[in-house]
């Protein structure tokens, strides 16, 4: 009983399982594409009718055995080894249908044998063509067709559309499809008016760019349903136009045939999915479409220059008249703006993209119906009634007027087409340059290396003869033409009432032939040498001395807000001067000078107009309202205004070192003077508020008993040190205003600005010193006020950075330090 119920489950499960193959393998044959069907079942049938001859006792059953019998007898002498390949795969394509459906157990027959066969039949093919001389440029880059020979197919087509003339317009608009949107025969036979629609292309040139646009989800290497896009531009020559062409066909089929016009209304149900309302907007579509299409290929492919921005059509210069579009496709107008994203529009961006379109379609017929027309009059698509409304023969006449004048690109073409050409030629240039730069270097070093040679030799004979110094001075007198005689050893002796002369770092070329021999050379005065302060030892300076202390006074008195400030101000400092050697000081190239200047300026603002900030810091902790929202009101003007000049200088610096002009460093010069004086009112500002404070606590200290040297804590404290920082910006702008040359040192005044400049550069360590010697006292006073009796202290308030404030509501005495 148990035997006979599980035959009976086995028996269902596989009748189950054969129905369901069954059920699948119909869905699979259904899906497949028409053209794989067609190809798939004449084979098929061959096979079975090649069974039946043979009577064999399975039927069709598929074997390998079978297949290589077939394939010999059947097929080998009259097919290509391609076609060989294509039995064998709808041989094995029924091969897998009998497995499903269970009819056949047998492996599948493309094995190895099959395989093989096919290799051997394609090597055969190979050395047959190879004997017989086949032409080896077939299949090749030569295997085509030029530009002129297509436009003589487009020509013979429109000479011809007499006849049959929508189809000849189909086929001329077939051939144009394959030629700019390089699709296959099948993906252009199904196309559809909703696959195809266009927009606008921003910044293609002069005329507006609106260029076909068809879109595919379906195709023989495109079976799971991917959007695929194509695209092209309207042509400068309407011959072969791809607009043009589709234009005039769909003027035949819809006004010139009887064809109906399209109802815009049903387009929806039949919509590709990706372009429905409330999935993909406009603007995705847009940003999409101008990414995915090779718009280099497509403006090459319509005549037009790679670069963006040539796009321009001659024959688009004039728009129709609205009387003449209204006659092309009238039932066009009642769809204008229905589509859109607006509230009172359908939102079909599918039927928006082909009625826009449509409207463009519309210009492109009457556009290139005045050339066309000339070229063939007797097509019987002149037969129009808009081609015989009055209006149009104004507009032929005045479209054919402006097509006749000298056809001259735009000013921005022709720019954007030569902007390649200017940037190679500047390669050159620079590559040039530099050549003739090494060139210069190399013989300069074979100079230096000659002529120190020279002095060697030179040297040499010095110590080998004696000879006779005379000094030459501007007014000759007996005391300053004396001789001074030297001996063969080197020693030195008076000769005539002269006096003796060291000559052993001197450089002269002795030209004596004895010991003894003498020689008088005349040696005259020579300007005095210029020196200037090296760049990067104040770059090592600020960067590694200022910086590291700052990193140490740090690690000593921890957390300190103060002591940022001259850190950054030191490494500040470091860039500007490193970045001040690349812009005016090396021989590094224009446009590198150039990006260096300003980050320097820049630099340099953030260390000077940054110092001040440690005394913003300062009294931001010891002012009390009103005085602080005054003080900060002055202090942030200044610094903004401070900063307004310094930006307005760093854009000058820029333009001076790119064309150098004297009134330009004039005003670069007033500006700095302007700059400086603004740094040196800041630090003004700030002291006087600090020595008034200091004034207002020494007073307070003559009534509390403080212990220690009082005045040398008043010394030490910070008000007079920070102080001094003013004087070093009074001194920058009295030394800056004698500048008369862009960051060189040539004068009395720059030599002492840049030694005013280096104490600046040196400040922060000032600063330092007064962090540290602040926390010594502040810790000395702590000490020394826990001792001190509550009751002795009188009420007043005593607001000073190093000592004690005091506040008379509840008489408590609280210490403070601002540098914490």
């Amino acid at each position: 009983m148990r035997v006979a119920q599980r035959m009976r489950q086995n028996a269902m499960n596989e009748a189950e399982l054969r129905a369901n193959a069954q059920t699948i393998l119909s869905t699979i044959h259904q899906s497949r594409p028409k053209t794989t069907t067609s190809a798939y079942g004449p084979k098929q049938e061959e096979f079975d009718q090649f069974c039946q001859r043979k009577q064999y006792s399975d039927g069709a059953t598929v074997t390998e055995e079978k297949l290589l019998l077939f394939l010999v007898d059947e097929d080998e002498t009259r097919l290509a080894w391609r076609s060989v390949r294509t039995y064998v795969t709808a041989i094995a394509d029924l091969y897998r249908t009998q497995k499903a459906l269970g009819m056949n157990t047998h492996p599948s027959p493309r094995e190895d044998n099959v395989r093989e066969y096919l290799e051997s039949l394609q090597r055969r093919e190979a050395q047959r063509d190879k004997d017989n001389y086949a032409d080896k440029g077939r299949d090749t880059l030569l295997d085509g067709y030029s530009e002129s020979e297509f436009g003589r197919v487009c020509h013979e087509l429109w000479v011809h559309s007499g006849t049959s003339t929508e189809c000849h317009f189909r086929t001329l608009e077939d051939l144009l499809f394959g030629h700019y949107l390089l699709t296959r025969g099948g993906d252009r036979r199904a196309t559809e008016i909703s696959d195809l629609f266009t927009f606008e292309f921003a910044g293609e040139g002069s005329t507006r760019c609106m260029p076909l646009i068809f879109t595919t989800r379906a195709g023989k290497q495109n079976q799971h349903g991917r959007l695929e896009t194509a695209g092209a531009y309207r042509n400068r020559n309407p011959l072969i136009c791809i607009l043009g062409g589709l234009s005039f066909y769909l003027l035949c089929r819809w006004d010139l045939g009887s064809e109906p016009f399209p109802d815009f209304s049903r387009l929806s149900a039949y919509e590709d999915q990706i372009r429905r309302a409330g999935r993909w907007n406009q603007e995705q579509m847009v940003g999409c479409y101008l990414n995915s299409l090779p718009r280099k290929f497509m403006r090459t492919m319509a005549g037009h220059p790679p670069q963006i921005g040539c796009f321009e059509i001659r024959r688009a210069g004039v728009t129709p008249p609205e009387v003449l579009l209204s006659m092309i496709w009238p039932e066009l107008d009642r769809w204008r703006g229905r589509f859109g994203p607006g509230t009172e529009q359908e939102n079909d961006l599918a039927a928006m993209g082909s009625t826009n379109l449509l409207f463009y379609l519309r210009e492109v017929v009457l556009q290139d119906s005045v050339i066309l027309m000339k070229k063939y009059p007797g097509s019987p698509v002149w037969n129009h009634p808009v081609f015989r409304h009055p209006a149009y023969a104004p507009f032929a006449q005045q479209l054919s007027d402006f097509i006749l004048e000298e056809e001259r690109p735009s000013q921005l073409a022709v720019l954007i087409q030569a902007m390649p050409v200017l940037a190679d030629y500047l390669q050159s240039v620079d590559a040039r340059n530099e050549a003739r730069t090494s060139q210069l270097r190399t013989e300069l070093t074979e100079q230096l290396r000659a002529t120190e040679e020279r002095l060697a030799v030179a040297q040499s004979s010095l110590f080998s003869s004696g000879f006779n110094l005379q000094l030459a001075a501007a007014t000759p007198t007996p005391a300053t033409t004396a001789a001074v005689a030297v001996d063969a050893v080197g020693q030195v002796g008076p000769g005539d009432g002269s006096r003796s002369v060291s000559t052993q770092s001197s450089i002269i070329d002795s030209r004596a032939t004895s010991p003894r021999a003498a020689d008088t050379i005349i040696v005259k005065p020579e300007p005095p040498p210029q020196y200037q302060m090296c760049r990067a030892v104040k770059t090592v300076q600020a960067l590694w001395i200022n910086v590291f202390f700052g990193v140490m006074i740090l690690g000593i008195v921890g957390r300190c807000r103060i002591a940022v400030v001259p850190i950054v101000a030191s490494a500040a400092g470091a860039l500007a001067n490193g970045l001040c050697y690349v812009a005016w000081y090396s021989d590094y190239p224009l446009h590198g000078r150039m990006v260096a200047s300003p980050f320097a300026d820049a630099a340099w603002l953030v260390q000077e107009a940054g110092l001040p900030f440690y005394s913003y810091i300062i009294l931001t902790r010891i002012l009390l309202s009103p005085q602080l929202l005054i003080f900060k009101t002055m202090f942030w003007s200044l610094i903004l205004s401070i900063a307004a000049i310094k930006l307005t200088i760093l854009s000058l610096r820029v333009y001076y070192i790119s064309e150098p002009s004297a009134d330009l460093l004039q005003l670069i010069n007033h500006l700095h003077i302007g700059y400086f004086s603004g740094t040196a009112i800041a630090e003004c500002l700030s002291a006087g508020f600090l020595l008034n404070n200091f004034r207002v606590a020494l007073r307070a200290s003559e009534h509390t008993p403080l212990r220690g040297d009082l005045l040398k804590y008043l010394m030490r404290s910070t008000e007079i040190r920070v102080a001094l920082l003013a004087l070093i910006g009074i001194s920058r702008t009295i030394t800056f205003t004698f500048q008369v040359t862009a960051q060189s040192a040539t004068t009395l005044s720059g030599q002492f600005d840049r030694f005013t400049y280096a104490l600046e550069t040196l400040f922060p360590v000032v600063m330092y010193i007064d962090i540290l010697a602040s926390r010594l006292i502040y810790a000395d006073n702590a000490r020394t006020n826990s001792t001190s009796a509550l009751g002795e202290w009188p009420d007043r308030t005593i607001r000073h950075r190093e000592t004690i404030a005091y506040r008379p509501s509840d008489r408590t005495i609280k210490e403070t330090h601002p540098l914490s």
